[in-house]
């Protein structure tokens, strides 16, 4: 039956409509799907306000906190969560490295001195300038013996990595030297529950702390939190090796890469046993002992809590001018990560013998 001309145009009229909000729909879904290409951007904590770089094409945050600052009581804990802004953080600049031995003039033939700050638990953000979205995202560790951050982040622009790759890259400081990985029973809570700060191994604890934030944040700088990338090279690749064996970081990244890496953890007896010659070694220095010998036996007689208060006083420097080699060559020598049962593996190969580690693609 043919319908009256009025009814056909009706009927064509709610055709059209039909069409128009179907593309409206289809629009705004696809502009969710999309990057929005700004600086500023809404993360769990507040806003941050990065910045263009036209000669790359790139958009770039830097020193964006991911954890609170590690210092007065929480020196030698398990890293903390952000605090909440309330107003916009301008996140252009590298924050200051983690308290290390550097190469400060680039001469061979001076030796290496102290920097940093132990205010260092930040990451760094490169994505290109494209409405791209659901971008890999590439985590990077860098290596330095687990004491010093090599190559510098401040050296290191990953612009050309992230635009040319098309992906999201992270870089991050983290924990190092004895700030890093200290292990001793003065340091530990005795409380049940508190097994992370127990553990002594800071600096990985800090590296899970940045992919739980990245997990949680890296969707509005355009990257896809179910695939992340994790890699490093040297101590970096350690890293990931021990990232890949840790409990704490199931499904925090989908793919690894180690560089040159390898990894015999500690004991918590090693631990003891280094944290004390340190110990052995500041009474000297400061006074409290005219030789080892007698810094040993006053060692001894001191509690738990006296020794936990005594190792609190002193400055991340006091503790790194006890490694003379650092001088000679930046890294020190000194137990960087501990088989605890927690963080890691009491027993770390045999737990990567037998398959019971993050199952990711390498």
């Amino acid at each position: 039956m043919k319908l009256p001309k009025y009814k056909r145009l009706m009927l064509i009229l709610i055709s059209f409509a039909l069409i128009f909000a179907f593309g409206v729909m289809t629009s705004v879904a696809q502009e969710k799907a999309v990057y929005s290409m700004r600086p500023d951007q809404e993360t769990t904590e507040g806003v941050v306000i990065g910045a263009e770089h036209r000669a790359t094409n790139t958009l770039s945050w830097k020193g964006i906190p991911y954890a609170k600052p590690p210092v007065g009581d929480l020196r030698w804990k398990a890293p903390q969560e952000p605090e909440k802004r309330s107003t916009p953080l301008k996140t252009v600049n590298f924050c200051e490295i983690c308290p290390q031995y550097t190469d400060h003039d680039n001469n061979p033939a001076t030796p290496q001195v102290i920097q940093g700050s132990e205010d260092c638990l930040y990451l760094n953000i490169w994505r290109p300038k494209t409405k791209a979205a659901n971008l890999p995202v590439y985590f990077w560790i860098h290596g330095g013996g687990n004491s010093t951050q090599w190559p510098l982040l401040s050296y290191t622009d990953a612009a050309a990595l992230a635009n040319k790759s098309n992906m999201v890259v992270v870089t991050v400081n983290y924990r190092l030297g004895p700030m890093g990985f200290f292990s001793h029973p003065a340091l530990r809570s005795g409380r049940s529950g508190d097994e992370k700060t127990d553990s002594g191994n800071f600096g990985l604890l800090d590296l899970i702390q940045a992919l739980s934030w990245v997990k949680a944040n890296i969707k509005v700088f355009g990257g896809d939190p179910e695939n992340v990338t994790i890699a490093g090279e040297s101590a970096g690749g350690q890293n990931v090796i021990s990232l890949i064996a840790s409990p704490l970081a199931r499904n925090l990244f989908h793919r690894a890469v180690s560089e040159n890496g390898s990894i015999r953890p500690a004991t918590a007896a090693q631990g003891e046993e280094h944290v004390n010659e340190v110990i052995t070694k500041l009474l000297v220095k400061d006074g409290s002992a005219p030789d080892e010998k007698a810094a040993g036996a006053k060692l001894k007689s001191m509690s738990m809590k006296e020794i936990g208060t005594y190792l609190r006083s002193k400055s991340a420097q006091d503790f790194l001018e006890l490694y003379p080699e650092g001088k000679l060559m930046g890294m020190i020598k000194f137990p960087n990560s501990f088989g605890d049962g927690t963080v890691l593996p009491v027993d770390f190969y045999r737990v990567l013998k037998g398959g019971n580690y993050n199952r990711v693609f390498a």
